[in-house]
């Protein structure tokens, strides 16, 4: 999710229907009082869940570097 992979990759990875990661993913929001993925993966940074990606590597893995 926080890799920016929509609904249907989600499910494809996991061989489970869109809908149900749709599911689960307003639960996770639900329960941790967030409205978006984005303030989401803010609080995972924030609480030391995730690491803060460098913008300039994403920027190069995007581009194919």
């Amino acid at each position: 999710m926080t890799s920016g992979a929509s609904n249907p990759n989600i499910a494809e990875q996991l061989f489970v229907s869109p809908r149900t990661v749709s599911t689960h993913i307003e639960h996770i929001l639900a329960k941790m009082g967030c409205d978006s993925r984005t303030r989401l993966a803010a609080l995972a940074v924030s609480e030391g869940l995730l690491l803060a990606e460098n913008p300039s590597r994403r920027s190069r893995k995007l581009a194919g570097h």
